[in-house]
């Protein structure tokens, strides 16, 4: 799942989002009963840090910690330039 300009240009509200990342998590959650699952989801910055959409991205990590086995990561990337 991305969540990145093309939201914004699309004219998808940010509470879309969140029930596209609930939706998913809820159905590999269950599909993981039996083995592990991994959700990846990129974040841009500019569209879900601002302010007025900070806390849908707070609904969904809250939506996460509280299931039970679930873990949360993160990746750091290194990009080189030329």
């Amino acid at each position: 799942m991305q969540r990145y300009p093309g939201d914004a240009v699309q004219h998808h509200e940010a509470a879309y989002w969140t029930q596209k990342c609930t939706d998913t998590f809820e159905r590999l959650y269950q599909e993981g009963a039996d083995r592990a699952k991994i959700m990846a989801i990129a974040i841009h910055p500019y569209i879900s840090g601002q302010p007025f959409r900070i806390k849908y991205l707070e609904a969904c990590t809250t939506t996460w910690r509280s299931a039970r086995a679930s873990c949360i990561g993160t990746v750091k990337k290194s990009w080189i330039g030329i």
